[in-house]
């Protein structure tokens, strides 16, 4: 068995953070996302022809869901046949796999889909909160609800990133925060990464480049806003869980004076 990691995860965002409500333009190297943020704002991720890596939890789910409605007021431009064209990563078996049919995400069991449930149920990263490859013909516009503003696990839960091939999510909580990769993947023993760009259809560094590598910049520096919802892909040598931490519960206000 594989000896596993545990990789603390402190998110910090602030109340204001999370109920805030604004413009979001984000031109991240992989996709230009346009909207409004908030609970009930809704973004526009735009897709070139060929390839593209969607985040999971905080957008492909969303937008497949909402598919009709976004698509009937000129919102989404994707054809629908998008959600029946995508591919997840598998680390552990080292291939991909294809998901045959998309159109509610949360019901993962009403797809017969064993393996996409099989990495639900197991708490995978990738088939939980990481991305995944969609491919469509033309250039389109595909739109999701917002209101999702981190990726990780909900308290006290875990998702784990296996050994191997993993499809990294930075999201907003983490840009907002200034947080930087080599922070959050701290214990999981990542040892490459790269990320794919949708516009030239190609990876961006080639050869794939170590963390130690003066080329990985993304790695040590301190994430933007303009960095939420890129997809880093990060090799990792071990098996490693990622939580979300809140403050220490020994952790208690100062005393009241006598």
């Amino acid at each position: 068995m594989k000896k596993m990691f545990l990789c603390a995860i402190v998110i910090l965002a602030s109340l204001a953070f999370i109920g805030q409500v604004g413009a979001v333009s984000i031109m991240n190297g992989q996709a230009t996302i346009e909207g409004q943020s908030g609970p009930s704002g809704i973004l526009t991720m735009n897709l070139e022809s060929g390839w593209n890596i969607v985040p999971l939890k905080n957008f492909f789910s969303s937008a497949s869901g909402r598919y009709w409605d976004y698509f009937r007021n000129g919102k989404t431009t994707c054809d629908q046949s998008i959600f029946q064209s995508s591919w997840m990563y598998l680390p552990s078996q080292n291939q991909y796999h294809k998901i045959a049919v998309i159109d509610d995400w949360i019901s993962a069991d009403t797809r017969d889909d064993s393996v996409l449930l099989s990495e639900k149920q197991s708490k995978s990263y990738n088939g939980n909160s990481g991305s995944v490859w969609v491919y469509t013909p033309k250039s389109c516009a595909l739109t999701a609800d917002d209101g999702a503003y981190w990726t990780f696990p909900t308290m006290g839960d875990y998702y784990t990133l296996k050994a191997g091939w993993n499809f990294f999510v930075i999201d907003r909580a983490m840009a907002a925060k200034g947080a930087t990769l080599k922070a959050t993947l701290n214990g999981c023993n990542a040892v490459k990464y790269n990320m794919w760009n949708n516009t030239t259809q190609s990876w961006k560094y080639n050869p794939t480049p170590t963390i130690n590598d003066s080329t990985t910049d993304i790695w040590s520096r301190k994430l933007t806003d303009n960095d939420a919802y890129t997809t880093v892909i990060v090799k990792t040598t071990t098996d490693c869980q990622l939580t979300t931490d809140s403050i220490k519960d020994s952790t208690a206000p100062p005393t009241i004076p006598n």
